[in-house]
C-alpha cells in the first residue's frame, strides 16, 4: 500500500477512471458534474491511495473559508469517498477518510462535513446536526399569498454580478470563489441534482436568484430549492411567478432556523413545515480554535464576559471553564449536537451560571452547502 497522499499530475485520469467506474459508470460524468473539487488545482486534496502502482482507494477535500454571523471560519467538504471494488474490505476507506481529518486540520478548517451519512461517517463522529425548515408549498396554497410583484426571470450571464453581490451579504454563507460561481453555473449541477438558476427582479432592479432542482412525480412538476439568496420579501413575493413560470404543482424551500424574516413569511400564511438536519454530516475538527474564531459572536450574544470563557480539550474530552465552573462534554459527538443543534433541539443540560450562559450561544448557524456541495 502506497499513501494516504495527494494526487500527481500524471495521476488525475487514473483517479477520474476509479471515481466513475463507482460513481458514474456509464456517463462517467464526475469531473464536469464536481469541478469544484475535481480539477488541476485541487491535486493535493485529492487523497488516494495506491495498489500495484494504481489508485484503489479516494476520498476528494474542498476547502473553502466560511462566515457566521461575522466570524470567519473554514469548512473541508469530503466527497467521492470510493475504494475500487477489488480492493475492499481493507479498511482503505477508514484510513483516507482519517488522513482527510488530519490535512483539514492542518489547513486550518475547524468543519468537516460529509456529503453522506454511511456508518464509515458515524465511526468517524460526522454527526447529523443543524435545523432546516423545510417549507413546501402546494398550488392550492398560492390563493393565500396574493399576486406576484416580481418579476422571475431565466438566468442570463450579466445577472451573475447582481448573485454574488446578494449572497455576500447573507450572514451565513461560504467565502465563494468566482471560479465556484462559474463552475455552478456552467455545469448545472448543484447538490447532486440537476438545477435551473432563475433570477427575481423588481422592476429593473436585481433582489435575487433561486437555484431549483425540477422534477416530475406522476403527471406534476415539482420543485425543491438548492439555494437561495437575497432580499426575502422578493422571494417570497416571487413564488406565484415561480409556480406559473415552471408549471409547477408543489415547491419546498429549505430554510436554516437563523432566517427568521423568510420562516416568519412562510409562518404567517400558514404553510406546511417540517423540520430536518443540516444536509450529510459534520465532525468539529478542532474545538479550540472554533471557539476562539467565535468569540465576537459570543461577546454579541453574552457580553464581555465571554472573554472570561476558557476552552480546552483534554482525553478526548471538551471542557468550558468560567471561574471556578466546568462543563464537560464527553465526547466529539455530543459536542457537534451541542455546537451546531439538533432537528429536535439538543437542550443544554444543568442549572448553573455556565449551563445557562452557553444556552444562549449554542446552537450556532451553519452553512448550507448549495453550490459548494461535493
Amino acid at each position: 500500500m502506497e499513501g494516504p497522499r495527494g494526487t500527481k499530475k500524471n495521476e488525475f485520469g487514473s483517479v477520474m477512471n476509479l471515481v466513475n467506474s463507482v460513481f458514474r459508470p456509464e456517463k462517467k460524468s464526475m469531473q464536469e458534474e464536481y469541478a469544484i473539487l475535481f480539477n488541476r488545482e485541487n491535486l493535493e486534496n485529492m487523497r488516494i491511495i495506491l495498489e500495484d502502482g494504481k489508485p484503489v482507494s479516494h476520498a476528494g477535500i474542498s476547502e473553502r473559508d466560511i462566515v457566521i454571523c461575522g466570524c470567519r471560519s473554514r469548512v473541508g467538504s469530503i466527497g467521492a469517498v470510493c475504494t475500487d471494488p477489488e480492493y475492499r474490505n481493507k479498511g482503505y476507506s477508514t484510513i483516507i477518510l482519517k488522513d482527510a481529518i488530519r490535512k483539514i486540520d492542518r489547513d486550518g478548517a475547524d468543519f468537516m462535513l460529509v456529503s453522506g451519512d454511511r456508518n464509515l461517517y458515524d465511526r468517524l463522529d460526522c454527526m447529523r446536526v443543524g435545523k432546516v425548515c423545510k417549507w413546501t408549498i402546494r398550488k392550492t396554497d398560492l390563493g393565500r399569498l396574493g399576486p406576484s410583484v416580481v418579476q422571475v426571470r431565466d438566468f442570463a450571464r450579466n445577472a451573475l454580478q447582481g448573485m454574488m453581490k446578494v449572497y455576500n451579504r447573507e450572514p451565513v454563507r461560504y467565502i465563494r470563489p468566482v471560479n465556484d460561481w462559474n463552475t455552478g453555473v456552467e455545469c448545472g449541477q448543484v447538490m447532486n441534482r440537476p438545477c435551473t438558476f432563475a433570477t427575481i427582479y423588481e422592476g429593473r432592479k436585481f433582489r435575487g436568484y433561486v437555484v431549483i432542482h425540477l422534477f416530475d412525480e406522476g403527471t406534476s412538476k415539482i420543485g425543491d430549492v438548492m439555494e437561495y439568496a437575497g432580499s426575502r420579501k422578493a422571494l417570497f413575493n416571487a413564488i406565484p411567478s415561480i409556480f406559473k413560470k415552471f408549471n409547477l404543482e408543489r415547491l419546498s424551500f429549505n430554510i436554516p432556523f437563523q432566517d427568521g424574516e423568510f420562516i416568519k413569511s412562510m409562518r404567517e400564511k400558514n404553510l406546511n413545515v417540517s423540520v430536518i438536519p443540516v444536509h450529510g454530516t459534520v465532525r468539529i475538527v478542532n474545538f479550540t480554535r472554533l471557539m476562539q474564531r467565535l468569540a465576537p459572536y459570543f461577546r454579541r450574544r453574552i457580553g464581555r464576559i465571554a472573554d472570561s470563557l476558557v476552552f480546552k480539550e483534554e482525553n478526548g474530552r471538551f471542557i468550558f471553564e468560567l471561574g471556578r465552573e466546568r462543563v464537560i462534554i464527553p465526547n466529539r459527538r455530543v459536542l457537534a449536537w451541542w455546537i451546531l443543534g439538533t432537528p429536535e433541539g439538543y437542550m443544554i443540560s444543568g442549572s448553573g451560571g455556565l449551563e445557562n450562559l452557553l444556552g444562549r450561544v449554542f446552537p450556532i448557524p451553519f452553512v448550507w452547502p448549495g453550490m459548494n456541495y461535493v
